[in-house]
């Protein structure tokens, strides 16, 4: 049932087929990457639909409406998207005269605004001549814009609750093979850094590795490999012998990291028989704060984790009404700002951590039992009222 009458406009002509405002068909099947199954929603929550908009396809007499560009990947900031999106005359005289807002959508990475959304909508503002304040951005970054209304929404929360395992609780007094998981795809400076790290501990567990991950025959870069050892140097050795030379990292639970993507992850046995859920997010940039799937599920799946993400993360997941584990983690690293000296921290509370006994940190799995079930709850609840954050302040426009 929707709570909200927030009309949503979406044009519909029958030269037009893809449901995917400002750009032909063919350049929104390219958008899309060829998947229409779900048209200008497919990369997010059919609940956004279903519960805070009001799909229409005329222009109301009038009431205020939306007119929403979904931003789905950088390659929409060049040619040919740059030089053939295009607003109808009818919706751009809508926007000038307020009865319309601009509603920019980009929640699936959250990417920095300076990266590629400031790109993306200055071109639009001096292509169409729209102003600042007709603007509106609903994005995954929870920092605020300095320019334009923000109204940040997380489309990966919302879908965690649903992979909740109904066995999980009953594995928590499990004494477990694996003192940590610590699940990679795509290599990025600051996963590789915890992974060589964690390759000299000695201790057992789940550390994957992609070596294409999806991006061809290697995702390792020169330049990621230069910036990696020009950030830490130190554990250079450990990359190259333990990580590097034996890529693919892998674990055997059906996943081919190689050729899928496992946003949605089905084999929760390996979350039952590990300990530490370590947390490499997109990024660990002091520049943008993001949550991806990869942050909720330790929390679905009732690990105690650590988060290598961005500056005061844990302090947002705070903010949400979640509870961290600092009682029993040093969480100080959620507070440095600095790159290298935040990952440093990171990788000594892991190593702290994962240094006790299996019997010790399943008698701590046991006191963290009611830290698990509030952040399981928490997460429900957010998700059922998800509808009403990004709703509040569009309403309020």
């Amino acid at each position: 049932m929707k709570t909200n009458n927030i009309k949503y406009y979406i044009e519909k002509s029958r030269k037009k087929k893809v449901r995917f405002n400002s750009f032909s068909d063919e350049l929104a099947t390219k958008a899309l990457n060829g998947n229409l199954k779900d048209d200008h929603q497919h990369y997010y929550d059919i609940q956004l639909m279903e519960q805070v908009f009001d799909e229409i396809c005329e222009i109301p007499a009038v009431e205020k409406f939306y007119y929403p560009i979904v931003f789905t990947n950088s390659n929409m900031m060049y040619s040919p998207y740059k030089e053939d999106i295009y607003i109808p005359k009818d919706i751009l005289h809508a926007i000038k005269t307020g009865q319309c807002f601009l509603l920019i959508q980009s929640v699936q990475e959250g990417w920095h605004f300076e990266t590629y959304i400031n790109y993306f909508i200055q071109d639009l503002q001096t292509k169409f001549n729209i102003d600042d304040n007709q603007i509106i951005l609903m994005t995954g970054n929870y920092l605020t814009h300095e320019r334009y209304k923000t109204v940040p929404h997380s489309c990966w929360e919302l879908g965690m609750p649903g992979h909740f395992d109904p066995t999980t609780p009953d594995h928590i007094a499990d004494i477990r093979p694996y003192k940590y998981i610590c699940l990679n795809r795509r290599h990025e400076v600051h996963r590789i850094a915890v992974a060589a790290s964690l390759s000299e501990t000695g201790e057992t567990g789940i550390l994957t590795v992609a070596k294409g991950g999806g991006y061809g025959e290697s995702c390792v870069s020169e330049q990621l490999e230069e910036d990696f050892n020009n950030r830490f140097p130190e554990l250079w050795d450990s990359y190259a012998n333990n990580i590097k030379a034996n890529l693919p990292l892998t674990y055997d639970d059906g996943i081919d990291p190689e050729t899928t993507n496992p946003n949605w992850d089905p084999h929760t046995e390996k979350f039952h028989k590990s300990y530490l859920h370590i947390v490499t997010e997109t990024n660990s940039q002091s520049c943008q704060l993001f949550f991806s799937e990869k942050m909720f599920k330790p929390i679905v799946h009732m690990q105690p984790f650590v988060l290598c993400g961005n500056y005061k993360s844990l302090e947002k997941l705070k903010e949400f009404g979640y509870k961290t584990f600092g009682q029993w983690i040093d969480e100080s690293y959620d507070n440095e700002p600095h790159y290298e000296t935040k990952i440093g921290k990171v990788n000594a509370a892991i190593n702290q951590f994962i240094a006790k006994s299996p019997e010790e940190l399943t008698e701590l799995m046991q006191e963290m039992r009611p830290t698990f079930e509030h952040n399981l709850r928490v997460l429900r609840h957010r998700a059922g009222d998800n509808d009403k954050r990004p709703s509040s302040v569009l309403v309020e426009t």
